[in-house]
């Protein structure tokens, strides 16, 4: 008799990552949460499905296997997967950095329980459907978005064989031919996420207003564009409503402890009246700090309000480039940067409190080298005004993909990319490549592989020193962090001309000092000297 009936699995980006001494987990930039090269952080849309199973009586449980082997080194990662019990497992393919530990854990599964179907789901599932359905450890392939009701409706018909009748559902039937069902579009979506099935001790919670985006990042396959035409999200986005939203935040001050932060992705709260309630049921809680992560920037009246209340607003704005052109050409907002510091004046004349992170970004269009120079001289600019705020910026290199369905990624020649592999085993074996320059899937007309590696670290090394000149980072944080950056160029140079099978045994040696030691520096980095670990629901 099955345990469950359904185990859902979130995979590490590289299955055998622990003793690889043969592929770098390259330090390249920090980002505002704290994530390892792993990628242990799962989609919310596994807790979604587990709040709807649930509801229905269903046994499911979520196991998060990279977090798990990321804490526990003796952790017998086969014999663990060969003791579980399910009518069907589940693993996650939302992000393509999966691509080589997702397929890598379902073979191990499928090794050892045959008989138990294995499904996959996620953007990158759902994109790679055709290629992904072939793979001999898949059984399933749930395409788009709203998927728990079409799951529930698949375990409650496992024992037929057949499945003609579940749309968005690839499969393979007794005789192993595969089948791809008619996609639906989702018109609507109230897949809310009830954190009562959560612990008590949580301090990190993000939520989701609805599914799809409202807006057109060029290089993201969550963009408008790319849910409407890959993930069946009618017109691109679907807000839940808003009494079912509403209970997903109530459900969270009922589950938060001390000082709990929330992210709110995607743009809600452009709607004062629906921002002024998330901000009351936030009132008599725990929570102290909320993201916002900022397309536009916020109307001043919906900084005002945020006055009102105890939260300390941590406002998240990827501007991408100090260039304006080249912000366009991402898909941003028409703000100039006079514009930008004008609202950073007023909110920070408003609530002093208030946290900003201001994100670059290296390998857009019609961007060279100087161009990302200049970034690294505007974020100093805006470091030196804000100097006593809590402002701080980051850059990071587009990787390791450019998002396939993105808009750049099927329109490569019109935004002077080029893209460099063809399929989802491309995607694979990039993911084991000794240098991260080899995992690229693209270049650009302005910028090699091998020239965005370089003006990355250069840009990085240059923003920590600025940020140890106006008090952004410690000294000996911001003395160490310039050592790991010229420490990781040196070893990448060494790395670059090896491949896998040739790799010397002392280099290897090298690498897997250093990918332990990058593993165990997975800290927050929510500001410049917080340095606590934090409990997210994922744990």
């Amino acid at each position: 008799m099955p345990k469950y009936d359904l185990i859902l699995l979130h995979a590490p980006s590289i299955f055998d990552f622990r003793g690889r001494d043969d592929v770098l987990f390259a330090f390249s930039s920090s980002s505002s949460i704290s994530v390892s090269p792993i990628y242990e952080m799962y989609p919310l849309g596994l807790k979604a499905i587990e709040t709807f199973l649930k509801r229905k009586g269903g046994k499911v449980t979520i196991i998060n296997l990279a977090d798990m082997m990321l804490k526990d080194p003796d952790l017998r990662v086969e014999s663990f997967l060969k003791n579980l019990n399910a009518k069907m497992f589940g693993i996650d393919f939302h992000w393509l950095a999966h691509a080589q530990g997702s397929l890598a854990v379902a073979k191990l599964l499928k090794d050892h329980h045959p008989n138990i179907p294995i499904i996959f789901g996620g953007i990158s599932a759902s994109y790679f459907c055709d290629e992904l359905i072939k793979y001999p450890q898949v059984d399933f392939v749930m395409r788009g978005v709203d998927t728990p009701r079409l799951i529930y409706k698949l375990l409650n018909q496992l024992d037929g064989g057949a499945y003609h009748d579940i749309p968005n559902l690839c499969w393979k039937d007794k005789g192993r031919k595969i089948f791809i069902n008619d996609f639906s579009n989702a018109s609507e979506y109230n897949n809310d996420v009830d954190w009562a099935y959560s612990g008590n001790d949580i301090n990190y919670f993000m939520v989701f207003p609805g599914v799809g985006c409202e807006y057109n990042c060029t290089f993201c396959s969550g963009s408008n564009y790319s849910m409407k035409k890959y993930m069946g999200v009618e017109n691109g986005f679907v807000n839940k409503e808003e009494r079912i939203f509403l209970n997903e935040i109530d459900s969270i001050t009922k589950r938060c402890s001390k000082n709990t932060t929330v992210i709110t992705l995607h743009h809600w709260f452009e709607d004062i009246h629906l921002l002024e309630k998330v901000l009351d049921t936030f009132k008599s809680s725990n929570i102290k700090t909320v993201h916002f992560t900022l397309f536009g920037l916020l109307p001043r009246n919906h900084l005002r309000l945020m006055t009102n209340y105890h939260i300390r607003p941590f406002f998240e704005i990827s501007i991408q480039s100090s260039s304006e052109r080249i912000r366009k050409l991402c898909g941003n907002p028409a703000y100039s940067n006079d514009e930008l510091e004008s609202w950073l004046d007023y909110l920070f004349a408003q609530n002093n409190a208030a946290i900003v992170a201001v994100f670059f970004m290296i390998g857009l269009p019609e961007q060279t080298a100087g161009n990302v120079m200049k970034d690294v001289k505007y974020a100093e600019h805006l470091m030196e005004k804000y100097q006593k705020y809590d402002l701080n910026v980051y850059v990071s290199p587009m990787r390791p993909f450019l998002d396939p369905g993105s808009i750049i990624y099927d329109n490569p020649d019109k935004y002077g990319f080029k893209i460099l592999f063809a399929g989802l085993k491309d995607y694979e074996k990039a993911l084991l490549v000794p240098h991260w320059k080899d995992s690229f899937n693209y270049e650009t007309r302005w910028l090699s592989r091998d020239e965005i590696v370089d003006i990355s670290y250069e840009a990085a090394r240059k923003m920590v020193l600025n940020k140890g000149k106006y008090g952004k980072l410690p000294r000996r944080h911001v003395r160490l962090t310039v050592e790991k950056i010229d420490d990781t160029i040196k070893l990448l140079d060494r790395i670059g001309k090896h491949n896998n099978s040739e790799m010397p045994d002392s280099l290897r040696k090298e690498i897997l000092e250093y990918n332990n030691q990058i593993l165990r520096s997975n800290i927050s980095q929510q500001s410049p000297v917080d340095m606590k670990f934090y409990k997210y629901w994922y744990e």
